[in-house]
């Protein structure tokens, strides 16, 4: 798990935004192979086991308008969320 803390946009104090990666089978492989660029792959779609990137977890963030675009500079990019 990676996390970063941005400001909340109420300004109730800050909110944990993170990225989770979980030790299956395909994880398992790729790491075996040194295929290290797969990963981010797997990640982005094995939701279904409880995996998400630092990207799809900004975005629900931002569809319910909890923290505002400009927190998210330099930790994800803005215009790919």
């Amino acid at each position: 798990m990676s996390q970063n803390l941005v400001k909340r946009k109420d300004g109730q104090g800050r909110i944990a935004m993170f990225e989770l990666l979980l030790n299956t089978n395909a994880v398992k492989n790729n790491l075996k192979k040194r295929e290290i660029e797969q990963i981010q792959n797997i990640i982005e779609t094995s939701s279904q086991n409880g995996m998400i990137t630092m990207k799809q977890y900004a975005k629900k963030l931002l569809d319910r308008q909890i923290i505002d675009p400009k927190e998210l500079e330099g930790i994800v990019s803005v215009s790919n969320v």
